[in-house]
């Protein structure tokens, strides 16, 4: 699992959006990411506070999300 942050410009803008998403293999063996959580467009700060949770080492258990 880990955060995602897709780029788009509209008007001469940079937006950022940001998801959580997992990686997998499909059944030929190419790399696919299936995304889990949708957080939408964040500001800076807020990016960076989801890259520095991603970074925490897992001492929590893990989070089991359903299909």
């Amino acid at each position: 699992m880990f955060v995602k942050i897709n780029k788009r410009k509209k008007n001469g803008k940079t937006y950022k959006y940001v998801s959580i998403v997992q990686g997998y293999r499909d059944k030929d063996g190419k790399v696919k990411h299936k995304e889990l959580l949708y957080l939408g467009r964040l500001t800076e700060k807020e990016i960076d506070s989801l890259i520095h949770w991603e970074a925490l080492p897992l001492k929590l258990p893990r989070i089991k999300f359903r299909n």
